[in-house]
């Protein structure tokens, strides 16, 4: 089981923005997730999603621990926010078998 911390940062205090900080820890890494509604009056919202501790760390759905992503606006808030959305996207995608060989290598000790 993925340990699983979730601390709202900070929303941005200025009233017309729309964008808020999350911060999520999943298996140990610090997530931080920057969600924008309705991005550039697109219709679009925009997540963009930072491994932080360790720096970099690769995340099941991004090789670099670095992802920006675009979805349909209000589909993020239908999930029940930005932090919900990246946690039910980390977990589907963690069950992928590519993931799971990178996980299982990563454990094993190298003795070469």
């Amino acid at each position: 089981m993925a340990d699983l911390e979730i601390t709202n940062i900070t929303d941005n205090p200025e009233p017309q923005s729309r964008t808020t900080y999350h911060r999520l820890i999943w298996n140990e890494i610090s997530i931080t997730i920057r969600y924008t509604c309705n991005a550039y009056g697109q219709n679009f919202d925009h997540l963009e999603i930072k491994s932080v501790e360790p720096e970099y760390a690769p995340l099941p759905f991004t090789e670099t621990g670095y992802k920006s992503h675009y979805v349909p606006e209000h589909h993020i808030a239908d999930m029940g926010g930005a932090v919900a959305y990246v946690q039910a996207w980390l977990a589907e995608t963690a069950k992928a078998p590519v993931w799971q060989a990178q996980q299982a290598a990563a454990r094993q000790l190298s003795l070469f």
